[in-house]
């Protein structure tokens, strides 16, 4: 697998080198979704960076809990971006809660997205070996 952000440094335009580093799985597009576009004097590329920075993550087992925490900083803007994964024996239920944090001393516009390609190498057989439901609760 390659490290994000590094496949597609011969590719021309923002959008060309997201979609040649896309490898499926579950995309967080953020703090933009879509084309690239100039804002407060930065160029934001296509489905923004989140996707294409990397990120550290953390394993925790307690009891009957699995976690596994992920963490990244943006470049082009100043947000620290937290995700927490959670699985419980005997449960079918795999839980998210995500943080996003302006580092900046003003207020950021963004916007994001979460995108899960069902037939994905990362994610394809254990959703598509069985019915599946996503189910979002969004708090401001």
């Amino acid at each position: 697998m390659n490290a994000p952000g590094m496949c597609m440094l011969h590719s021309e335009g923002s959008k060309q080198r997201w979609l040649d580093a896309y490898q499926g799985g579950w995309q967080l597009m953020f703090p933009k979704v879509g084309n690239e576009c100039h804002y407060k004097g930065a160029l934001y590329g296509f489905h923004g960076e989140a996707s294409m920075v990397p990120w550290k993550y953390q394993v925790e087992k307690t009891g009957e809990k699995l976690r596994v925490r992920f963490c990244s900083h943006l470049t082009r803007s100043p947000f620290r971006l937290e995700r927490v994964l959670q699985l419980e024996s005997n449960k079918v239920t795999l839980t998210l809660e995500e943080k996003i944090t302006n580092l900046g001393r003003e207020a950021m516009d963004c916007v994001g997205a979460a995108y899960c390609f069902r037939r994905a190498v990362s994610l394809g057989r254990l959703l598509a070996s069985c019915p599946c439901q996503i189910n979002h609760r969004c708090c401001a």
